[in-house]
């Protein structure tokens, strides 16, 4: 945590996140196609699968759940 400050980083995540200004910069991403929100996601110890199935409003109550 000390270097953290010393460097001017967060330690905290913020008490409320801008939800829909962080879906719209996830829209963005590389991973997004179309628009549509594209997930890779750990499914166990050196594993990953890519979810593409996760539906908006379940991504919304996440991010709001502060």
């Amino acid at each position: 945590t000390t270097l953290l400050h010393a460097l001017g980083l967060p330690t905290a995540v913020p008490a409320a996140w801008p939800v829909d200004e962080l879906l719209a910069v996830m829209r963005r991403d590389k991973k997004a196609v179309g628009g549509r929100l594209r997930f890779i996601l750990p499914t166990r110890l050196g594993e990953v699968k890519l979810f593409d199935d996760v539906p908006e409003p379940l991504v919304r109550d996440v991010l709001g759940a502060r």
